[in-house]
């Protein structure tokens, strides 16, 4: 995952605009390569190297889910 730690210290900051105002952090894991799990906390530094590790199982599993899914 990519994650920004600190919110105010990037310039592409608002390009996370539909996120509430107070996010200061953000992970940014792909879901396969249809995709992306965006996740905002309201305080810098707040994931966990765990927290990453949680973050990208489900995103692999979502990716396995929505591959299977047909319309």
């Amino acid at each position: 995952p990519v994650y920004l730690v600190d919110l105010k210290l990037y310039p592409g900051r608002i390009e996370f605009d539909y996120l509430p105002e107070n996010t200061q952090g953000v992970i940014c894991q792909p879901i396969g390569n249809q995709g992306a799990l965006i996740l905002g906390a309201n305080a810098p530094r707040s994931y966990t190297k765990q927290d990453e590790n949680w973050i990208e199982g489900i995103a692999d599993k979502l990716a396995h889910n929505l591959m299977n899914y047909e319309l």
